[in-house]
């Protein structure tokens, strides 16, 4: 009987598990994104709302770890580069690097310092504000394994005018789908293509948009508005719409038309155009397919009827 109840337990243990801590993790911190421009000598303190969800106290360690751009979509990497020394936290009982306790339910701001030094090089300092959850270290080998983590991205600029050079160019603006790279079904929404690439000394959030307007007229029949994603020095980064629609479509089967990119950056306005063509493509294909099939066909019957006489 006791080998009995065992069985059945442990078939009922396999398909209800317990939840693991891990499975508890739920963390939050705001702002999730900070941009701030400061002069060598300068110091400010910015505070982060950080709020344990989950149903069981946590034990958090806070940390800045430098990042850099991956790619063009707007993704980060983190690095293993040291960190500038001019951060520091200032809550009491608290230091980066060193472990804490969060309870459920409970919010707590994070008071962080930055001071630049006098001598501090001008440029741009990308760092996130990692929050992580660690497991209790392996007593063999003293080795602990994040279960989780929240991060807010500091975007730093240290520059003693204020104003640090900017430059940006298009990199590329197309419409993939098109055929030879003019040409649009007219059955087929047209998507425009934006790489915008940072060529300053400091990280730019463009703001623009895609006219589009017939040929050889001044009205435009639409705005698409580029949403202003930062763009860091040296990278280059695809650009999406800021709201519905993403996309143009044609209010007639046949037309030409005119999409032109505009931006503005430091009072300055800088545009790129290109020119495209609607055309029922693929029915006008299928047509001709049609006609040349009706054409082999009766050819054959022709001849057919020759080959008989």
């Amino acid at each position: 009987m006791k080998l009995i109840f065992f069985l059945v337990l442990s078939i009922l243990t396999s398909f209800f598990p317990k939840n693991c801590q891990a499975q508890a993790f739920s963390l939050s911190i705001n702002p999730p994104i900070l941009e701030a421009m400061l002069q060598p000598g300068k110091k400010i303190i910015y505070t982060f709302d950080l709020e344990n969800n989950s149903s069981l106290p946590l034990s958090l360690t806070a940390r800045i770890v430098p990042f850099e751009a991956r790619g063009n979509q707007g993704h980060i990497r983190l690095t293993n580069d040291e960190s500038p020394a001019f951060f520091s936290l200032l809550n009491s009982g608290m230091a980066f690097n060193q472990p804490f306790f969060l309870n459920s339910q409970q919010k707590i701001q994070l008071v962080v310092r930055v001071a630049i030094p006098q001598n501090q090089p001008e440029g741009d300092y990308y760092q996130t504000l990692l929050v992580e959850q660690f497991s209790k270290p392996i007593p063999s080998g003293n080795i602990s394994q994040s279960l989780g983590a929240v991060g807010t991205n500091i975007l730093l600029t240290v520059s003693s005018s204020g104003q640090p050079q900017r430059s940006l160019e298009i990199e590329n603006f197309n419409i993939p789908a098109a055929y030879f790279g003019r040409f649009i079904d007219s059955s087929e929404l047209v998507n425009f293509n934006l790489v915008l690439k940072n060529t300053g000394q400091a990280f730019i959030k463009p703001e623009g948009g895609i006219f589009i307007r017939p040929e050889k007229e001044k009205k435009d029949l639409q705005e698409i508005k580029i949403r202003p994603d930062n763009i860091l020095p040296g990278t280059s980064r695809q650009m999406h719409c800021l709201e519905e629609p993403c996309f143009f479509k044609p209010p007639q089967i046949i037309g030409s038309y005119q999409a032109r990119f505009e931006f503005v950056l430091d009072g300055k306005k800088y545009q790129s155009a290109i020119s495209f063509w609607v055309f029922p493509i693929k029915i006008t294909l299928g047509l001709t397919l049609l006609l040349l099939f009706w054409l082999i066909l009766l050819w054959r019957l022709k001849r057919k009827q020759i080959s008989n006489q």
